[in-house]
């Protein structure tokens, strides 16, 4: 799968409706845009600029487009969810601040040495435990939704 802007729902997390499907020597030829559990996604350019998704298992194996960015840890013992709130925390800053006449976009200027609150490591289990929590209810809901779907293809 191809993930776009248009598959972040309105609670920030990407479902499977209407997503690009691409061949596997395509999927193995753009594997380093391919995401991982708990990254983070801004959208930086178009009408949708300055949107935000985070990537739980339920979507995965899954590709970014090219009009996002991917924000990933660096240092393992950080929860992506930790990092998904320092981008909307940036992002709520800087969102007036994107150039361009015919589309606006951000520029990666925007993002880097931008000062963030520090959270203490010892608040990282908290965050860790909610973004599991989080991935499975995604995977839940999906299964919920496949069943549904196969209940009512049945009947209808």
């Amino acid at each position: 799968m191809v993930l776009r802007t248009k598959n972040i729902g309105s609670n920030h997390l990407f479902n499977k409706l209407d997503v690009v499907y691409i061949n596997q020597d395509n999927f193995n030829e753009y594997k380093k845009f391919a995401f991982e559990k708990f990254d983070t996604v801004l959208v930086m350019v178009g009408a949708s600029i300055g949107k935000t998704g985070f990537i739980t298992s339920n979507v995965l194996p899954a590709l970014q487009n090219q009009n996002m960015w991917r924000f990933r840890v660096k240092d393992s013992s950080m929860p992506g969810l930790l990092l998904y709130e320092y981008v909307n925390y940036i992002n709520k800053r800087v969102k007036g601040s994107a150039s361009g006449s015919a589309r606006s976009f951000y520029r990666k200027k925007l993002f880097s040495n931008f000062e963030v609150p520090i959270i203490d490591n010892n608040i990282f289990g908290a965050f860790e435990r909610i973004q599991l929590q989080i991935n499975n209810i995604q995977v839940e809901n999906n299964v919920l939704n496949k069943m549904k779907q196969e209940i009512l293809n049945k009947y209808f």
